[in-house]
């Protein structure tokens, strides 16, 4: 069977992320966005001003 070293390394973090959070992805993505935040970096953003393509009748809900 063929062995990768990375893959088996980025499933290693990905499993103990997964732990630390208690598989809650919502959590996951909070903290990490907070520290995207905290690094004083401009963050790029690729989403449109209005994401409801027909007009004010189709809004989105905000991502929590």
């Amino acid at each position: 069977m063929y062995s990768d070293s990375v893959l088996e390394e980025l499933w290693q973090i990905k499993d103990a992320n997964a732990q630390k959070y208690g598989g809650d992805f919502h959590a996951m993505a909070v903290e990490l966005r907070e520290k995207q935040n905290s690094q004083g970096r401009e963050v790029v953003s690729f989403a449109k001003e209005d994401p409801a393509p027909y007009g004010d009748e189709r809004k989105f809900p905000p991502i929590r």
